[in-house]
């Protein structure tokens, strides 16, 4: 098995992963959130954030981003435009995390942002990172 091909399943495989993790959010944690009052809910969730910032999930996260980083550099190499895609895809749902997630969850934290302007901009980032994960991995599955 070539580096090429391992970057790719690297890819595939995390970028499915973080998709499942990011949809439950939206799917069943913050649904569930929406019931409980405001306070109870941002207290929850910065629990929740601080517990994910732990070596299984970010090791997860970078292998993710550095393999689809990887993974997209050879692709355009050899020219793999569906390769391509489905890696950007995966590596822009890691950089949507860093540049828009956490630092809502830092704002949150520190309780710069109420729970409610912090719910619907952070539910919009994450359903945007998990969908884009998602077909990422589908689209690098598919390639070449």
């Amino acid at each position: 098995m070539n580096r090429i091909m391992i970057l790719q399943l690297l890819t595939i495989a995390t970028g499915l992963l973080v998709a499942g993790f990011y949809l439950s959010f939206t799917l069943v944690i913050f649904p569930a959130l929406t019931r409980m009052e405001a306070h109870r809910a941002r207290t929850f969730l910065v629990y929740v954030n601080t517990y994910a910032q732990r070596p299984p999930f970010l090791s997860l996260f970078f292998l993710g981003l550095l393999s689809s980083a990887g993974s997209l550099i050879a692709c355009l190499a050899q020219g793999d435009f569906v390769g391509s895609a489905g890696s950007a895809l995966v590596l822009a749902g890691a950089i949507l995390t860093i540049a828009v997630n956490v630092p809502l969850n830092r704002q949150l934290e520190r309780n710069l942002l109420p729970w409610r302007s912090y719910e619907a901009r952070w539910i919009t980032a994450n359903t945007a990172r998990a969908l884009g994960s998602a077909l990422g991995a589908v689209l690098a599955l598919t390639a070449g």
